[in-house]
């Protein structure tokens, strides 16, 4: 799409003006996935959020990812990460003791 100036008569000054058309193309999904985040973060959701992310996850890698974020939010953090790394918390501490 164009604009053009109309001709001047002698002893008009010209304007130039700019007009920018452009296309905004709209994804309800991303949206809506948009704002559930955005939700999360104003009210201090984290964990729910990544319980939600969990259950929703399509494949094992996913939710593995899902899983080590929701630890991160836990309260006793590295027993979380250890447990999702396949080790027991008590054990590791025998074995240091």
């Amino acid at each position: 799409m164009s604009f053009g100036n109309e001709s001047l008569q002698t002893g008009q000054t010209s304007v130039m003006y700019t007009v920018f058309v452009s296309q905004v193309v709209t994804e309800h999904e991303l949206i809506a996935h948009s704002n559930q985040l955005e939700t999360a973060l104003q009210y201090g959701q984290y964990s729910e959020f990544c319980e939600a992310k969990i259950s929703s996850s399509t494949t094992p890698h996913e939710r593995s990812v899902w899983n080590f974020l929701h630890a991160t939010f836990q309260t006793n953090t590295r027993a979380e990460l250890l447990s999702l790394l396949g080790f027991k918390s008590d054990e590791i501490n025998n074995k240091v003791m």
